[in-house]
């Protein structure tokens, strides 16, 4: 039986730094948005389900453009990610839960594989075909998940500093842990601002995970306790990358590492938008 490739497209973000709603925001000739630039390259290798994880106000537009781009043997679902107000009756909170709780949002429209992306990152058609080879292939009943890593030289921005997850990779080749570094910019070289360099083939995680459904019961268990610790209602987030490593620090599943050669774009400030605008003419 073929294998249906579910890709789960995160897109409930504020976009607060970039002063609009990045998700809608179309570039290039094609008038796409960033995630559709993907969702097209991800049906050219093998993704036939697509998942969106949006905001209630923003689901008709959402729908309209995927019917109107999606062909007639791919399928695609709109989530939800509801504001649990349950878990802040005496605080006003705005913004989502964070990208665990996000993927937890869409558990019941994954059936099986997938691949999980942020709606404003433009990640290549080389990544997502990586991606999709893994998925074919992996264990549905196996823990082990994938991470596709990028040389860091290849995910700067021209207009600002970037904090980029620097990969630790284990001597057999899996993830072993991502460290955050802050203010990364390029001048005669790749440093952070706290004066760590960076080789231009450094890995980096731009948050292109592949994964089986076993990651849900691990988000479930970690979200629960989560739910039970809340310390600032106003602030605290359930972070999907810290959920997958203290996972991977307790056994409990393991994270192939995929390497790419794809350029990353994407537009976290406004004036992003000159350079990825360039970047489409060109590709």
């Amino acid at each position: 039986m073929k294998t249906c490739l579910t890709l789960v497209i995160m897109a409930a973000g504020t976009s607060s730094r970039y002063g609009a709603l990045k998700q809608l925001e179309t570039f290039g000739k094609r008038n796409l948005t960033i995630a559709e630039y993907n969702v097209l390259d991800a049906i050219s290798v093998g993704f036939t389900n697509f998942v969106f994880i949006v905001q209630e106000q923003m689901a008709d537009t959402f729908h309209r453009r995927l019917t109107n781009l999606l062909p007639n043997n791919c399928t695609f679902s709109l989530i939800y990610q509801c504001s649990e107000k349950e878990l802040h009756e005496y605080c006003n909170r705005t913004k989502p839960w964070g990208t665990g709780h996000a993927l937890l949002s869409a558990k019941a429209a994954v059936p099986g594989n997938f691949g999980l992306t942020n709606a404003d990152d433009l990640y290549g058609k080389d990544a997502i075909d990586k991606l999709a080879n893994f998925l074919k292939t992996a264990d549905a009943n196996s823990p082990i998940f994938a991470n596709v890593g990028y040389r860091i030289g290849d995910t700067l921005s021209e207009n600002s500093t970037v904090s980029r997850g620097i990969m630790s990779i284990s001597s057999d080749g899996n993830l072993a842990n991502i460290t955050e570094y802050k203010n990364i910019s390029r001048n005669s070289e790749i440093h952070s601002e706290n004066g760590a360099k960076f080789d231009h083939d450094t890995l980096v995680s731009m948050n292109l995970w592949g994964f089986t459904t076993k990651i849900f019961a691990i988000l479930d268990e970690q979200w629960a306790e989560f739910t039970k610790n809340i310390s600032d209602p106003s602030v605290d987030e359930f972070y999907l990358p810290f959920a997958v490593d203290r996972a991977m620090r307790d056994k409990k599943c393991e994270v192939k590492v995929l390497k790419t050669t794809s350029n990353w774009r994407g537009i976290t400030y406004s004036h992003d938008r000159v350079d990825l605008e360039d970047f489409l003419r060109e590709n």
